[in-house]
């Protein structure tokens, strides 16, 4: 799966993609999309939630 990133339309990747003879599959997401980095969201809920949780006096 492609998403925009400068390596996957690289001409090396794209000739090595034909060579192969695979088709990519063009997202139309951008490159670093949250939407493919899902971890990032998790990582801000854990936050906000550690940081609630002090401030409550929660151990």
């Amino acid at each position: 799966m492609e998403d925009g990133a400068p390596g996957h339309r690289a001409k090396l990747t794209t000739q090595y993609c034909e060579w192969i003879g695979l088709q990519p599959y063009k997202v139309s997401w951008p490159a670093s999309s949250p939407d493919l980095n899902s971890i990032e969201a998790i990582w801000c809920i854990m936050k906000d939630r550690l940081c609630a949780a002090k401030r409550n006096g929660q151990p």
